[in-house]
């Protein structure tokens, strides 16, 4: 519970300052070097309250309606008058052939020749995040759970729950545990600060196997992969098609070991170079 409480304080502080600082397109390293200056650790999104952001982001505003004001006086104040310089036409250049298409996502940018991002800037100036164009963006995708599957334990293990989900228009099906689920929670929390993850119950409970505990939980997993599935950029990532894809139990033990040490963004700042 209180992690779930943790996780909806962060996407409040995260969707207040896309709106008040993002939205504005203030200068992000103008912002982050502010929030440095004000506090020790200030990049740190975690190190602050919503109140003590909401605060600093008002005395930054302020600061910076001063700068401007003051540069467009001084602009004003150094315009004079110039003699006009005669225009002298020149040729028209030749036409050049335009550069090779690339796929670009609505609303995204996609450089050619970048390897697959599988992050996303906490802020970005131009207000764009690369996507990695392909068939997991570029198609409706749904992801729906079948149905849950108890599987029983031995002498020394608890009946576990799985869930068997397929996500189309693939047709993929993999069997998940409701534990590697919030594996793969964590993983896009890591991955994608700027984004805005759905959070999960956290598993236990000892009637965690009985009908109605299973149901209620295949609701709220359900509900989880409704919100994954409408954003474009989650979907681009190598982690989302890894975890919907791979059917190999040793493949995807592997491949999960690899994904968790992977490191994510420390900062604001060190998002900008993944």
């Amino acid at each position: 519970l209180r992690q779930m409480v943790d996780d909806l304080a962060k996407i409040e502080k995260q969707k207040y300052l896309r709106d008040h600082v993002l939205e504005k397109s203030y200068k992000i390293e103008d912002f982050v070097a502010y929030m440095q200056s004000s506090k020790e650790d200030g990049e740190d999104i975690d190190n602050w309250t919503l109140d003590e952001l909401k605060e600093i982001v008002g005395k930054f505003e302020k600061m910076q309606s001063g700068n401007a004001g003051s540069a467009t006086q001084k602009s004003v104040e150094e315009v004079k008058p110039t003699t006009p310089t005669p225009v002298v036409s020149s040729p028209a250049p030749e036409p050049t052939a335009p550069p090779a298409s690339t796929s670009v996502v609505p609303g995204h940018s996609v450089k050619r020749g970048d390897r697959p991002k599988i992050l996303r800037v906490y802020f970005d100036e131009v207000k764009t995040s690369e996507i990695t164009v392909s068939d997991l963006t570029t198609k409706k995708v749904t992801l729906k759970i079948l149905k849950p599957i108890k599987k029983e334990g031995g002498i020394f293990s608890s009946t576990t729950l799985h869930f068997l989900i397929e996500t189309q228009p693939f047709n993929w099906q993999v069997t998940r545990s409701y534990a590697e689920c919030l594996w793969f929670r964590e993983q896009l929390a890591k991955f994608f600060p700027s984004s805005i993850i759905p959070p999960l119950n956290k598993k236990g409970g000892k009637n965690k196997t009985k009908d109605k505990a299973i149901a209620k939980r295949q609701a709220c997993l359900q509900k989880f992969f409704d919100e994954l599935q409408s954003d474009k950029l989650l979907r681009s990532s190598d982690v989302f098609r890894f975890f919907f894809s791979t059917t190999q139990k040793q493949q995807f033990a592997t491949n999960k070991n690899e994904f968790t040490k992977l490191q994510g963004p420390r900062n604001l700042l060190d998002t900008k170079h993944f």
